[in-house]
């Protein structure tokens, strides 16, 4: 073999190396553009993290609100009576939430 020879095989080689490696490459980018495209559909199927724990803590919020207003009317009129509890009351309009401490 000449060295003009062995040049242009080394050329064909080094050419043939260059797509596979372009191959690989591509394939890699479209596995990992797969992958981040199936986490985020199945995160956007089931909704954002935590949502439903969301949902319930605000409906267990809204039944101990309804419980305390109703242990606080049983408070105010124990505390009449006895001066072992105190009621601290945030207002009486809709909405607003009562606080009812006891000392012992």
């Amino acid at each position: 073999m000449t060295p003009t020879q062995k040049n242009e095989r080394a050329r064909q080689v080094l050419a043939t190396r260059r797509l596979r490696i372009r191959r690989i490459r591509r394939r890699i980018a479209a596995g990992g553009a797969a992958a981040f495209i199936a986490v985020f559909t199945v995160i956007a199927a089931d909704g954002s993290m935590g949502s439903s724990s969301t949902t319930a803590t605000a409906s267990q919020a809204a039944q101990v609100t309804s419980t305390t207003s109703s242990n606080t009317t049983s408070s105010n009129a124990a505390s009449s009576s006895s001066k072992s509890s105190s009621s601290d009351n945030a207002g009486s309009g809709a909405g607003s939430t009562s606080v009812t401490t006891s000392q012992s």
